[in-house]
């Protein structure tokens, strides 16, 4: 330390001279360096000259600081801060204090973002026996979404936005695993974000006995179902079905705050050994193959496997699935019921309601349209729904089926739309051929020929009979003379091109097929041959990818 007589001469001179000129002199004189003398000069004088600044002024500017930071540690910067609060009138407009001083002094009484940043004290978790604590969680997949043809395919500029683009279906992995032996479920599925009706099919699959034996683990939580604040957990239905769940089997329900420390080890940690899978996936991706929904739950379910029989990675020398089995009680275990009992406990049930022509009911003023439910019209059917929710569900004769949303069957004016025949309009057009073979004729018993009218109350347009060679056989075709098509006609001339092989596609692939043909009629009004004929030529490698030819050559 310098003495007080030195550092009241260096600040005499300091007045006359440069500073350069002052320390350079004065390092010479008592032998030390520059650095070490400008050091020594800042401590001495800060005995005898008090900070300048008061300490709330610092903690003004700190709060404004904080407030302001972003999740990438960035915050407004000191003099833009000043500015801010010189305008708000918080700091006196003659104050001119430098930049350097403010940080240091921050940094002084710990009000830097460093200091404010810090990891708050947590204890580490512990469980004793099995199925003692679950937890569950959802995350969106980043970089893979759903293409039209219902595959899985890679975003390579979804890492760049950080998020999909929100009009697009998601695929969302929820997963789900028990605390004292690690074991994991996790599982894909399709919507536009988090949702309690695919949080139900989840948590049945995940407490209830698996087919095989490759994940032995099933059964309720004895004392804690462990989750984040996420919508899903809000929403009034999930809420009704843990209550019922709390009463029946007795585990509670809690949920932890953002960023705690205890999750980012606990419900977060599933998703670290998943992220092993997201790797593989990307790619088999990238490498040409594409999987559906359904081989992609298949590939994921192979790469639990492999995980929950992994000693490496287990407790006491032993894999998580051989942990769980050798401590569980198995006599306590309790696993939900049949789903649609497990669904009950979280939906109320309505008075019956009557589907209309139209495959709608009425519900809470609203209309909602049934969805695939058509051989259902003029049935009286039971509505199940949840607690200020716009999802419902319907019962007819012990099965249940949902979820519907708001919404009516509507088509605009002049766009053809067929109609699928109901159960009992085709149980009505068997009768009708049956009755002919047998008298002959059916005017005059009350049977009408089921004539198909366009929607824009146009009658179809004139058809010729006509044979097309498609690849499944010679196929007796009704085609319209003219070169266009509606969407419906276009359907039927892709499954006669496909021929046989079309009775194996996925459901859901034709959905998408079917969803692609109605977009071109709508964007142009009209299919042409041209453009079928091109488009069945693409459809051909998707059938090979599923092995549909391979199996039926």
């Amino acid at each position: 330390m310098l003495p007080d007589e030195i550092i009241l001469k260096i600040e005499e001179e300091l007045v006359h001279f440069s500073k350069k000129d002052v320390f350079e002199k004065w390092s010479k004189r008592l032998k030390i360096s520059k650095q070490t003398l400008y050091r020594y000069f800042r401590e001495g004088r800060k005995k005898h000259y008090p900070e300048t600044v008061p300490k709330e002024l610092i903690k003004k500017i700190a709060s404004v600081k904080f407030m302001t930071l972003d999740k990438k540690g960035g915050t407004l910067s000191t003099e833009d801060t000043i500015e801010e609060l010189k305008r708000k009138g918080e700091l006196p407009i003659s104050f001119n204090t430098n930049r350097s001083t403010i940080d240091r002094l921050m940094r002084k009484y710990e009000l830097d973002i460093s200091s404010l940043t810090k990891p708050s004290p947590s204890k580490h978790l512990v469980t004793y026996f099995p199925n003692q604590m679950h937890e569950v969680d959802a995350t969106v997949a980043p970089t893979t979404y759903l293409d039209n043809f219902g595959k899985v395919a890679w975003d390579p500029f979804a890492q760049a936005r950080k998020k999909p683009p929100k009009d697009r279906m998601k695929l969302i992995l929820y997963s789900g695993w028990d605390h004292f032996s690690g074991c994991l479920y996790a599982k894909y599925y399709i919507a536009k974000g988090e949702n309690s009706v695919d949080l139900f099919h989840f948590l049945y699959e995940f407490w209830t006995a698996k087919k095989d034996n490759a994940l032995p683990f099933y059964g309720f939580p004895f004392q804690l179902l462990y989750t984040d604040q996420g919508g899903m957990f809000k929403a009034k239905s999930t809420k009704s079905l843990l209550k019922r769940l709390e009463k029946i089997v007795g585990f509670k329900h809690k949920k932890h705050y953002p960023g705690a420390a205890r999750a980012t080890g606990g419900v977060e940690a599933s998703f670290k050994t998943l992220k092993r899978f997201e790797k593989k996936l990307r790619v088999r991706i990238r490498s040409g193959e594409q999987p559906t929904l359904k081989q992609l739950n298949e590939w994921l379910y192979e790469f639990l496997t492999d995980i929950n029989n992994d000693k490496k990675i287990g407790k006491e020398g032993l894999s998580r699935n051989e942990l769980w089995t050798k401590k569980v009680e198995t006599s306590l275990l309790k696993s939900p019921p049949c789903f649609f009992d497990f669904l009950k406990m979280a939906y109320n049930k309505d008075k019956p309601r009557l589907i209309n022509s139209h495959c709608e009911i009425p519900y809470n003023g609203k209309i909602y349209y049934l969805r695939n439910l058509e051989d259902l019209i003029g049935r009286r059917v039971q509505v199940w729904h949840g607690y200020k929710e716009e999802a419902i569900f319907i019962e007819y004769r012990d099965e249940m089926y949902g979820a519907f949303y708001p919404g009516k069957n509507e088509v605009p004016i002049g766009q053809y739309k067929s109609i699928a025949l109901t159960k009992y309009e085709r149980t009505k057009r068997e009768l009708k051929e049956i009755a002919g073979k047998i008298i002959g004729t059916t005017k005059d018993y009350g049977f009408e020929d089921p004539t198909y009218v366009r929607q824009d109350n146009y009658p179809n347009p004139q058809i010729q009979g006509e044979k097309i060679e498609a690849k499944g056989g010679v196929t007796n075709a009704r085609e319209p003379l003219q070169q266009e098509f509606n969407p419906d006609e276009a359907m039927l001339y892709v499954a006669m091109t496909v021929g046989f092989y079309w009775e194996n596609v996925p459901e859901e692939l034709k959905d998408f097929v079917s969803l692609h043909l109605e977009e071109k009629f709508l964007k142009e009004g009209y299919i042409s041959r041209e453009y079928l004929e091109d488009f069945c030529g693409k459809f051909e490698p998707v059938l090979e990818r599923h092995g549909l030819f391979e199996n039926n050559l």
